[in-house]
């Protein structure tokens, strides 16, 4: 039992590390290129970092047949994708708008909503001292944006609707991710993603721009640890630990975000 939990914290450690690079690298490239065109090559990073643990999983022997998968799980797959791509939209508009640890610290919203939507639909319950976190995580919203003249609501109401997609998505990732696997949903959300912002850069701009070197760099090495590493370490933790003590751990990431942001965009909160 042990071992298991132990698993989950690597896991949710490696998600922090991902989560602070991701955030940092995504603003920065956002401060200097077009929103549609980063995403299409955010995502178009991710699959390539899918498609070569794909080979390896070929070479090991280890296959999963994903019309299986599809055929097993085809309604709830497809609501999930629907609800990722508005999420993953809305959270990138965000993040152009504001500070990264802004949005950052934002985020913690969902962990009330997982809470909720856990205990909604999977039954979980939180301790006493895990409800009183949850307060003071409520409280650190309030002060954050209450007469902030730094933070648009539009941004604000971004990030929380952002967030509660997410945190469904938590919810369905946690009841189908141990017989679909968290590299198997990781992938169809990469896909999925990929395709959207691939049609809106074909309906915008009528083709796909390349950024410059220099930006296009950065976002092959910070999609490593985003659209990969960062969604495939939170839905590995899922596998072991309740998802709205995943969404409570995971509010310690401002943190890290905010250190990042302060040595590397030279921003402030």
């Amino acid at each position: 039992m042990l071992q298991v939990n132990y698993r989950g914290y690597l896991w949710l450690v490696i998600s922090y590390i991902c989560g602070t690079i991701y955030l940092v690298a995504s603003k920065y490239v956002l401060n200097n290129i077009e929103q549609l065109t980063f995403l299409f090559w955010w995502y178009t990073s991710g699959i390539f970092y899918h498609s070569l643990h794909i080979v390896n999983d070929r070479i090991t022997h280890k296959r999963i047949f994903l019309r299986n998968v599809l055929k097993e799980n085809r309604k709830i797959l497809i609501l999930y994708v629907i609800l990722d791509v508005t999420a993953t939209f809305s959270f990138f508009t965000a993040v152009n708008m504001l500070d990264p640890s802004i949005v950052s610290f934002l985020m913690q919203a969902q962990v009330i909503f997982t809470v909720i939507l856990g205990y909604l639909i999977l039954k979980e319950m939180l301790h006493r001292t895990e409800l009183i976190a949850a307060a003071v995580i409520i409280c650190g919203l309030v002060v954050m944006t209450y007469r902030s003249g730094s933070v648009p609501p539009f941004g604000v109401f971004l990030v929380l609707f952002a967030n509660f997609l997410a945190s469904f998505n938590l919810i369905i990732v946690k009841k189908i991710g141990v017989r679909v696997g968290a590299y198997t949903i990781a992938r169809i959300r990469t896909i999925s993603v990929f395709v959207f912002f691939l049609i809106m850069n074909l309906v915008y701009y009528g083709g796909v721009s390349v950024p410059p070197a220099q930006y296009l760099i950065i976002i092959l090495l910070g999609a490593f640890f985003g659209p990969y590493l960062n969604v495939v370490s939170i839905y590995k933790t899922l596998e072991y630990i309740p998802a709205a003590k995943t969404a409570l751990f995971r509010s310690l990431q401002p943190v890290f975000i905010m250190g990042a942001s302060v040595m590397i965009l030279k921003t402030f909160p």
